[in-house]
């Protein structure tokens, strides 16, 4: 009996261990179905944006050079001024200007006089010679004083001509635009002193013209053929951030450089309130092309493959990649020319490696 009991026992405690270890046993795992979120494509307008960074210079910038050679007496301007078409910027010692005016003035009067002299004197052998008392070569010597003297006058009267306008060009002047009115310098250097002694040609100072400036930039060669005179383009600069200002194309390069394969493009401004100055840098940014009612994807559900572009869409919870052209490519979404139309579900991210003909679990994306 002890050892029926004993077996009994040990039965007992097998049948224990085994219901235990039954019961510590995990449920089977389920396969997960990796999680995508999705899109449907939409119809939308969109707009082809260039973006570049330019560089804001005066329409003009020139040295005033004097014509004359003299002493510098006065500088009537200071770096940094603005001043007026025709304002006085250097005036030279006139004492010697006025001094060769004076003695070509009395040149040139002694010249008149000594015409007169040889036209009177002329007059008188022209009647004696109508009543044969002189004969033709005396008349003809007579004839050929008159004309000398009307040389020497002529002579005198140039050279009194070129005094004054030396004694003129003394004074120099910002240029003038007859044709444009509200034209306004601004001295960038100075480059005389006074009592310097200066040759003709020297500059005295460098003006800028900053009423207009120009923005240049470049852009690519696959952008040129969205170049043409007259178009808007809208830029910024970093000093002054919040403000966008409005320039007009007027030069698009005939050709792109060989190094980078760009144009070059020029565009003016209006800065009459001078708000700008030349020489700051600029983001540039103008509309290409617009396009109405056109497909476009979320930048972010695009995929690249070498020379390839494709999205993943989803077709009955099964994965199929297809290739794709794009147009139009803005901030956040893409033009789509070709490969899919409005209807089909495009992935815009995963949570998993994707290949073709996978089972997939769309999420709502969060």
């Amino acid at each position: 009996m002890n050892l029926k009991n004993s077996l009994l026992n040990l039965y007992l405690i097998l049948g224990i261990l085994m219901l235990v270890s039954c019961s510590s046993k995990e449920p089977p795992k389920v396969a997960m179905l990796p999680k995508v979120t999705v899109t449907q494509p939409t119809t939308e307008d969109m707009e082809r944006i260039i973006t570049a960074v330019g560089t804001l210079e005066p329409e003009d910038d020139v040295q005033i050079a004097t014509d004359v050679a003299g002493l510098v007496q006065e500088i009537k301007f200071e770096e940094g001024e603005a001043v007026k078409q025709g304002t006085v910027l250097t005036i030279l010692d006139p004492t010697n200007f006025k001094l060769n005016v004076a003695n070509a003035k009395a040149a040139s009067a002694r010249a008149n006089a000594n015409l007169n002299l040889a036209r009177s004197t002329y007059e008188r052998k022209k009647s004696l010679y109508e009543k044969k008392f002189i004969t033709d070569q005396e008349l003809q010597e007579f004839a050929t004083a008159l004309d000398r003297t009307k040389t020497e006058l002529a002579g005198a009267e140039a050279v009194c001509d070129l005094a004054k306008k030396a004694l003129e060009n003394s004074v120099i002047k910002a240029p003038r635009d007859k044709d444009n009115k509200n034209y306004v310098w601004e001295v960038q250097k100075r480059l005389v002193s006074i009592g310097e002694y200066v040759n003709a040609g020297k500059p005295v100072a460098e003006l800028i013209n900053r009423t207009t400036l120009k923005l240049r930039f470049t852009v690519p060669e696959k952008d040129a053929g969205y170049l043409a005179v007259g178009k808007p383009v809208n830029f910024t600069v970093p000093a002054l951030p919040d403000k966008t200002f409005l320039a007009k194309i007027y030069y698009a390069g005939p050709q792109a450089t060989e190094g980078t394969r760009s144009v070059i493009v020029k565009a003016r401004f209006d800065n009459t309130e001078h708000l700008l100055r030349s020489g700051y840098s600029a983001n540039v940014h103008f509309v290409a092309e617009t396009k109405t009612k056109t497909l476009s994807v979320p930048r972010r559900s695009l995929r690249f493959d070498v020379d390839k572009t494709y999205v993943w869409v989803v077709n009955g919870g099964i994965l199929h990649r297809k290739d794709v052209s794009i147009g139009i490519e803005e901030e956040k979404k893409v033009e789509i020319i070709s490969g899919i139309d409005a209807s089909d579900t495009v992935v815009v991210r995963s949570s998993t490696f994707m290949e073709e003909g996978a089972k997939i679990e769309i999420v709502e994306d969060k």
